[in-house]
């Protein structure tokens, strides 16, 4: 003889709000997977190798304008430092 009990499952899935880090305007959020993937939205990573430090890096969630600030700063403290398009 088979009897079937119905029971009831709560399920708590994480979502994930990502913001700006340098302005704090709202980027989107992600829903997590079982397998714990989420998107990270607007991941933006710099990075740039030295060979008396290693490595050093930037990594941060960024809207586009402040991104784009990011991008530009990095550039300008290049330039003021000597770097061009030419060897």
């Amino acid at each position: 003889m088979e009897k079937t009990i119905p029971e009831e499952q709560t399920i708590v899935r994480d979502r994930h709000l990502f913001y700006c880090d340098e302005c704090g305007i709202f980027l989107g959020e992600s829903q997590e997977y079982d397998d714990g993937y989420y998107a990270n939205i607007n991941d933006y990573r710099w990075s740039y190798y030295d060979k008396s430090c290693s490595w050093l890096y930037k990594r941060g969630n960024y809207c586009p304008a402040c991104k784009a600030k990011i991008d530009r700063r990095i550039e300008k403290a290049l330039r003021d430092l000597g770097f061009s398009e030419r060897e």
